[in-house]
């Protein structure tokens, strides 16, 4: 990927989720925080479950709306949330079955974009450009916008190269996950 040039107009690529405004809305408040700062910066703003295909979208998102919507069902939301957080070799098979499922897709949506940086607002898509990021097949910057203020497991992930937090209280929790990592508390999201 061409990197960026001292003076060039930034590009950057912003990875959302069409799954309501707790993703959208920080994508758009980014994408015009990033202009107003430099209006030639091109920004793109891309849904990430679109570009990841119909498998993950149906896991990440359709089965737990399903299970959502039973509302004496919350519990199996919340004990599955448990499991795969709090139990590191589910945890792994998951990101692994993930990154297998969407990695290639991702790294194809960066690729025809060519930004100088990858910014995800969806844990999900978060959690695969950090693989590939690690991996060395992603060569430019990750970073991550946290708008949640706990439980961030799903947000913070080694081989993010920066991760926004709306809170500084949520930057040793990001520490903790992602071990050492530049973050930063930042207003707007």
């Amino acid at each position: 990927m061409k990197q960026h040039r001292r003076g060039a107009s930034p590009r950057v690529l912003v990875f959302s989720a069409g799954v309501g405004a707790g993703h959208d809305l920080p994508a758009r408040t980014l994408e015009a925080g990033i202009r107003r700062r430099r209006p030639d910066a091109e920004v793109e703003v891309v849904d990430a479950l679109a570009v990841m295909g119909r498998l993950v979208h149906y896991v990440a998102e359709d089965a737990m709306r399903r299970t959502l919507r039973r509302g004496r069902w919350h519990w199996l939301f919340d004990a599955q949330y448990m499991l795969f957080a709090r139990t590191p070799p589910l945890r792994s098979a998951g990101q692994a079955a993930l990154q297998l499922a969407s990695g290639r897709r991702l790294l194809a949506e960066v690729e025809r974009h060519r930004p100088d940086v990858v910014v995800s607002v969806y844990p999900v898509s978060t959690e695969v450009l950090a693989r590939l990021r690690r991996a060395g097949r992603l060569r430019v910057p990750v970073v991550s916008a946290i708008t949640d203020l706990s439980s961030l497991r799903y947000w913070a992930s080694r081989g993010v190269d920066l991760h926004l937090v709306t809170h500084p209280e949520s930057i040793a929790e990001v520490v903790r996950i992602a071990g050492p990592t530049r973050v930063v508390a930042a207003r707007g999201l």
